[in-house]
Order: C-alpha cells, then structure tokens, then sequence
C-alpha cells in the first residue's frame, strides 16, 4: 500500500501480529512500524480468566516441538521467554472411553471397533472416513460438530482423523498434518513448550518490554480498520476519529474469517 515509504502497517496485535512486527523491526531497525487493533491490549486473546482464586489460560495453547522449535529458539533468545517443556500425550474420549490419541484399533474397547468397518485406510478424502463408520458413530460426530458449525465439512479436521485408530491416516500435503501423522505413527516423539509461569499471559510481559526497547515499534490499540473506496482506514473507537492507513506495506494478521 502506497503511503509512508519508512513506515509498516501491522493489522492485529495477536501472537501472529506481534511476531511479525518483531521480526521485521530486527531486520528493518530503521523502518516505523505501527501495529494496529482495536482492543485495548496486546495479545488481548491469550488473556486469562479466573476460577475461583485461580487464573488459567483460557483454552489450550502451547507450541509443538520440534515442529515449531525455531518459534521457541525465537521467543527464547530475542523475547526472552523463559520457557518449560512437558510431554505431548494425546487424549481422547468416545462414548465414555478414554483413549490414547495413537491407539490401534486391536486397543479399542470391542463396542468401539465396531464403529469402524475396515482395519486401515490412507486417504486424502474426508469423506472416505465418513463411509468406512457406522450410521451410529457418523450420527454423534455430527452432532457434536453442530457446536461449532453447522457445515460439518467446516469442522472436519476436528475429528478426522482424530477420533480414528492410528490406522485411518489422512494423506495431505499441509505441513501440520504430515507433522502429526509422523506423531500418530511413533516416528517423532513430540513435546509442547510453554512459558515458565504457565500462562500465555506472560507473554504480554516480554513483548511490550522488548517493544519499548526496540523504539522503532509504536502500538495503536483502540483503532479499528476498515475499507472504504478501496481504501484502508483506521478509526479511533474512543473519538471515533478516521485517518486513512498510509504506509509503506501493510501486513494483515488476522484470522482468515475477519
């Protein structure tokens, strides 16, 4: 995007958002970056919520390893995360039974392995799944789908190939699933890190603390983008006041959906 030609535009200040201006500050140490989002904090959806007198993170989020160590080696040594690491043992439950993520199908519950009608399959098709389970089975994750959308095709890799034996392996050319199934099969033992104090939170700490140092960075939280005449434009949500988003590149780090 035309505009400032020592200036970078950062849309969101999530993890992703966050990184980006990070890493390009580093390479680019005179250019501007601007980071732009619309709450009132960075990192705003790793914040944590509160049970009783306990604060926890609110879902899972930790980071896979050795798939993303050059992710951990970053927040490790130009972040300065301190960081902790525990084994990645994978769970699941179906109709009651808890599993382990990579079970074979001869280690299901016998009133399991009638779900499945063939011992194994290698598929790149969803749908291949869905025509080797029973009625009964294909009925109950769908339902369960529902929860999170209506389209089961949206959801899909929720479940597949999840809630199959180790021996139902979907085919994809997706660098996550060639990781994991290389997980499912015992050819890379897996582990999570995390931040020392447990919390994603914390990071919230490290990165405003490494942004005041770099300088060259600048948050603009309450600020919300939006386009008009082909145009991004920024507005602050506390005067509502519209500026157009001049920079040099604009790097949008948001979810696909927004």
């Amino acid at each position: 995007m035309n505009g400032n030609k020592n200036s970078i535009a950062i849309i969101g200040a999530n993890l992703y958002g966050c990184l980006t201006a990070a890493k390009i500050s580093i390479k680019f140490p005179k250019k501007k970056i601007i980071i732009y989002d619309a709450g009132s904090k960075i990192l705003q959806s790793f914040e944590s919520i509160k049970l009783e007198k306990y604060l926890l993170n609110n879902g899972f989020h930790a980071i896979e390893v050795p798939r993303a160590i050059e992710l951990v080696n970053f927040l490790k040594n130009k972040i300065k995360v301190k960081i902790k690491s525990f084994s990645n043992i994978r769970k699941k439950v179906i109709e009651n039974h808890y599993l382990n993520e990579n079970d074979s199908l001869i280690n299901y519950p016998k009133n399991l392995r009638k779900f499945y009608k063939k011992k194994k399959i290698k598929t790149k098709f969803y749908s291949s799944f869905l025509k080797n389970i029973s009625p009964s089975f294909k009925k109950s994750m769908f339902k369960v789908a529902k929860r999170y959308n209506t389209d089961f095709k949206n959801v899909a890799h929720f479940f597949i190939p999840w809630f199959f034996p180790k021996e139902y392996v979907f085919i994809s050319p997706d660098e996550g699933e060639i990781f994991r199934n290389h997980v499912r099969s015992g050819k890379i033992i897996s582990s999570f890190a995390i931040p020392a104090s447990g919390r994603v939170e914390s990071l919230r700490k490290n990165f405003t603390h490494f942004f005041k140092k770099k300088r060259n960075i600048h948050l603009a939280l309450n600020t919300g983008i939006y386009a008009e005449n082909n145009k991004l434009k920024t507005i602050d949500n506390k005067n509502k006041k519209k500026n157009d988003l001049k920079a040099e590149k604009t790097f949008v780090c948001l979810p696909p959906f927004f």
